[in-house]
């Protein structure tokens, strides 16, 4: 059995407020956030101006076990503000903090978010007990295979096949090296396979290990990464609705408060007309069309993404077992039946949980298991990192263990946990990992 790994990052969290004049400083007692059931998790907060305490500024926070808001408070700052939580069951207790000026208005705080520098109105913190007990409470639907095994008929019975490959223009500079193609491809389904094909210029046959990366959530154009490209890899960033790229904003815009309004819960009474399913078939046909490039070298395939993507990503390396290696950032569709066991679901929360713990809609609840982590995980092959943070409110990291403790131990997991991270909790360890990856595969294909 192959070991677990785990990368920690330090819970040291330092948001600036105001062009950076004022600072959070959040601390929890251990460096991964992890406790076991009854222990006693302490964090602390501190305000800082210019690097130094700072007293009089007005802090308030509220304090939460799983789904249930226990608490809130304020404190003025002044020296190291304590406060201690622990929980009698697996869980996950997280606290957010804001900052009020003097007249109760929410200041904004600047933060890193996916790796950018983002403005919010509080930051946070948070605690895991007894994580590696935290598992589904809805029983896997007993055709969960069958199922899938249908869908890859539906899709079989379509050619993969381009309807679309136009020359994307670069700069001068990138062109000499790359060349990039905005693509559709056939599938089953309402709409076709659409993105942005990456690769570098006149690629020898068999020369390339293959990334593809998987959007999240929102209705925007495809993502456009010319860095594995310009090292020798083919890129294919993938539209999540396969709608057409290179459109003006508000075409984006449009769509999102039309067409794909509210689309995550739209057919979720019946496993057929689920939004998902045609973005999951877009999935297996993204990976069947990069098969047929002659530049693929027959053996890498490296899907990654981020949120509505990490939900991909789990499919991907589900339903195809040429898969070699994956990314899954965050990842929502994970855990639907959370609810059912007075937790927090994932994104997108499909349903909620009556009073004695059982499905407001069981019709929804039986369809949508069908398209959770919880059960793709245990279908899982290749080596896969999986990040999480502990102030997540859109992928909990109830979910996320829920899903990652599904991954069979005879995988090669990795898992993060950053316990200041918000929803764009960093994952540079699983990056790091995939990038040498990819750099291996690339040096092998030169070496033959």
């Amino acid at each position: 059995m192959k070991k677990v790994l785990f990368a920690i990052v330090m819970a040291v969290s330092v948001v600036a407020v105001m062009a950076a004049e004022y600072k959070l400083e959040l601390k929890v007692n251990k460096p991964d956030g992890v406790f076991k059931v009854g222990e006693k998790a302490v964090f602390t907060c501190r305000v800082l101006k210019d690097g130094k305490p700072v007293e009089g500024v007005d802090v308030r926070y509220y304090i939460a076990a799983d789904n249930q808001r226990t608490k809130r408070g304020k404190f003025i700052s002044g020296g190291t503000w304590k406060k201690e939580a622990t929980l009698a069951y697996p869980g996950w207790v997280h606290l957010g903090f804001s900052i009020h000026d003097d007249k109760g208005k929410m200041m904004d705080i600047t933060t890193v978010n996916w790796n950018k520098k983002t403005k919010v109105k509080a930051v946070g913190i948070g605690a895991l007990f007894a994580p590696e007990k935290l598992v589904s409470v809805y029983p896997e639907p007993k055709d969960f295979d069958e199922f899938w095994a249908q869908v890859r008929k539906e899709l079989d019975a379509v050619p993969v096949k381009e309807l679309k490959k136009k020359e994307v223009k670069l700069s001068k500079s990138h062109a000499k090296k790359i060349v990039c193609y905005d693509v559709q491809v056939a599938c089953a389904g309402a709409t076709p396979v659409s993105g942005y094909l990456i690769m570098p210029r006149n690629a020898k046959p068999k020369s390339c290990p293959v990334v593809l990366y998987y959007d999240g959530a929102g209705v925007r154009d495809s993502s456009k990464n010319l860095s594995p490209a310009l090292k020798g890899a083919i890129y294919f960033g993938i539209n999540a609705h396969g709608i057409e790229n290179g459109k003006p904003k508000a075409f984006y815009e449009n769509l999102k408060k039309t067409k794909l309004n509210h689309y995550s819960h739209s057919g979720k009474n019946n496993r057929d007309t689920f939004y998902f399913k045609g973005m999951y078939m877009r999935v297996m046909r993204s990976l069947d069309y990069i098969k047929t490039l002659p530049e693929w070298d027959g053996k890498h395939i490296i899907v990654t993404g981020g949120s509505q993507g990490g939900g991909q990503v789990f499919a991907a390396c589900a339903l195809d077992k040429d898969v070699t290696y994956a990314v899954a950032g965050v990842p929502a569709m994970s855990d639907h039946a959370g609810c059912l066991a007075r937790r927090e679901s994932g994104w997108p929360r499909l349903y909620k949980a009556t009073k004695d713990g059982k499905p407001e809609d069981p019709q929804v609840a039986a369809a949508v298991a069908y398209y959770d982590n919880v059960y793709f995980a245990k279908r899982v092959k290749c080596p896969i990192n999986v990040n999480t943070g502990l102030f997540d409110r859109t992928c909990v990291p109830t979910s996320v263990m829920a899903v990652f403790n599904n991954i069979p131990e005879t995988t090669q997991k990795w898992l993060t946990i950053v316990p200041d991270g918000a929803h764009g909790a960093h994952h540079n360890p699983g990056n790091k990992r995939r990038d040498a990856y990819i750099d291996m595969a690339i040096k092998s294909n030169q070496a033959k």
